[in-house]
This record gives structure tokens, C-alpha cells and sequence, in this order.
């Protein structure tokens, strides 16, 4: 599956997916967020720093601006 960084997107899954996966859908290095009910949100490290667009539903899950597209599991 292949995603862009033009449109910020929150992809959904239900299995663990390796590295490669994650650093292709955030488009880079990542980091993890914990959401509680054993969901974890990663996303681009750098996103703001290279200038990701904002990404309003992830922001709005966790109540700060988050950048680029997410994975939540």
C-alpha cells in the first residue's frame, strides 16, 4: 500500500506492522504516542520541522498539533 504526504491521513490497523512500514507511511524517522485501551499512535518525528501538514484528526485524538500521517494500532 502506498500513501503520500499531500493529504494528512490517520491509517487504522489492528496487527503490530514492522519498521519499513511505519517509516513509509510517516515519511521518515518515528516516534509513538501512547493512547491508552492499548493503542499507540506513531507519527514523523520531524514533522514539523520539515513542515508536514497538520494533521487535524490525529491533533484532535491527542489534544496537540501533530504533523504528516499517523498510524494508530
Amino acid at each position: 500500500m502506498t500513501h503520500t504526504l499531500n493529504q494528512t491521513q490517520v491509517i487504522y490497523t489492528n496487527i503490530e506492522p514492522n519498521h519499513e512500514y511505519i517509516n513509509n507511511l510517516v515519511g521518515g524517522y518515528f516516534t509513538s504516542i501512547s493512547l491508552g485501551n492499548n493503542k499507540i499512535m506513531y507519527m514523523n518525528e520531524n514533522g514539523e520541522t520539515i513542515k508536514l501538514p497538520i494533521n487535524d484528526e490525529a491533533s484532535s485524538i491527542v489534544g496537540y498539533t501533530i504533523y504528516g500521517n499517523v498510524l494508530i494500532c
